[in-house]
């Protein structure tokens, strides 16, 4: 941080600009890179490959307890959908 004060400081390009405004920047870019071809478009191989790639990696983090609690959350979650016939 700087030892200006705050009236001195003034914001501008992305700083300057709200939540939304950034998000709706980012949404035209994405979808100018689909409609010229240049993004990258997955298939389900590559989603499976990529998947199993951020898994080992999170495997060598954490322990296997991260694991079962994030299991017991997703099961009860499950139940609480089909409880409330949502699923």
């Amino acid at each position: 941080m700087s030892n200006k004060p705050e009236s001195r400081i003034h914001l501008r390009g992305f700083g300057s600009m709200t939540t939304e405004r950034k998000k709706e920047i980012a949404s035209q870019g994405g979808r100018a890179a689909q409609e010229s071809g240049r993004c990258h478009r997955w298939n389900s191989k590559e989603a499976r490959a990529a998947g199993k790639k951020g898994g080992l990696s999170m495997a060598k983090k954490v322990d296997k307890s991260y694991w079962s609690e994030l299991g017991r959350r997703g099961g009860l979650a499950r139940q609480e959908k089909q409880e409330s016939g949502e699923e």
